[in-house]
């Protein structure tokens, strides 16, 4: 795909010790489509408005920590996480397969394993892992949006 830099918008994330961090980010068109794309790095996940490392560590934590977020976010955050995880992964696996050179042999779409060891096993357990498992999904159009406001068309 080929993408034309059109110019830039601010975000805003919150980092794990409660501040807010501002980043610049920039938008691009693409050639085909003509729809604007927001080129995100790793530790921002579309529509959420914390680092993806304080998300990880909302959805799985890896110890007991204290969280900048309350516990409606946490809970939020999980039911969101267990709502979409098995697309992510089935995703994610159709994407290796069809652009692999050497298709994966382990099922990620497969339930015999509970979703935090398939993702454990293909993504990793170090911070990061939220941002490898979600970008691809994003970035190739398959992104379900969940943000609660709804858009209509003028009439």
């Amino acid at each position: 795909m080929d993408f034309e830099v059109i110019g830039s918008r601010g975000r805003k994330v919150r980092r794990d010790d409660g501040e807010t961090e501002r980043y610049v980010i920039r938008r691009l068109r693409c050639a085909s489509c003509r729809k604007i794309h927001h080129e995100l790095p790793d530790f921002i996940i579309p529509y959420k408005r914390y680092d993806a490392n304080v998300i990880e560590e909302g959805i799985w934590p890896s110890e007991p920590s204290v969280l900048p977020v309350d516990e409606s976010t946490l809970y939020r955050w999980k039911q969101w996480f267990q709502a979409l995880a098995d697309y992510w992964l089935f995703i994610c696996q159709s994407l290796l397969i069809q652009y692999a050179e050497k298709p994966p042999m382990d099922d990620l779409s497969s339930h015999s394993l509970p979703v935090h060891q398939r993702i454990g096993q293909w993504f990793g357990r170090k911070p990061g892992w939220l941002g490898k498992l979600v970008h691809p999904v994003a970035n190739h159009h398959f992104w379900i949006h969940t943000r609660s406001a709804c858009l209509t068309e003028a009439g």
